[in-house]
């Protein structure tokens, strides 16, 4: 009897991961990341703004959607980061440092455990470990890590308030 409840799980599972891979399937080339990139601007201030827009033509929800899918195992669903996997995106100086195309070209690169800009010695795998991601669902995936950024440093306000009370 519970050999049948896994053997659905597994089923649902597959379907779920179906699902998803179909989502990151090939798109139109006009939706690719080739807008003009604020090069040279401070990252910092586009991920502290609460005004500024992520990856313009990038949807956040579903780059959360492809995050979840393709990164959270390392980086964990918040983007907190996961012990000896993943650094913690949410304060990441490496991605408020740099433009949207800047981490366009570096998801679809990756970078080896010996690189010495990496924190951790950890590797990233190009396009996370996930070759259908297109430009397109990296580019969602890039408006996402704004959004992660702008979230923490909402979160972070309040408590920097208290602090200096």
């Amino acid at each position: 009897m519970w050999f049948d409840a896994g053997k659905r799980q597994l089923v649902l599972l597959h379907v779920a991961l179906l699902l998803l891979l179909t989502g990151c399937g090939p798109s139109d080339s006009r939706s690719s990341s080739n807008s003009p990139s604020k090069a040279g601007a401070d990252a910092t201030v586009v991920a502290a703004t609460p005004s500024a827009a992520p990856h313009r033509e990038q949807d956040p929800a579903r780059g959360r959607l492809l995050y979840m899918g393709s990164c959270s195992s390392c980086h964990g669903q918040r983007g907190q980061g996961m012990p000896h996997q993943g650094v913690n995106l949410r304060v990441s100086s490496f991605i408020a440092r740099r433009g949207d195309d800047d981490l366009l070209t570096f998801l679809k690169r990756g970078r080896v455990p010996g690189d010495p800009d990496s924190v951790q010695g950890l590797l990233m795998p190009p396009r996370g470990g996930n070759p259908a991601l297109d430009d397109a669902a990296l580019g969602a995936i890039v408006a996402f890590l704004r959004q992660l950024q702008q979230d923490a440093n909402a979160d972070a306000r309040p408590l920097a308030q208290v602090t200096r009370q």
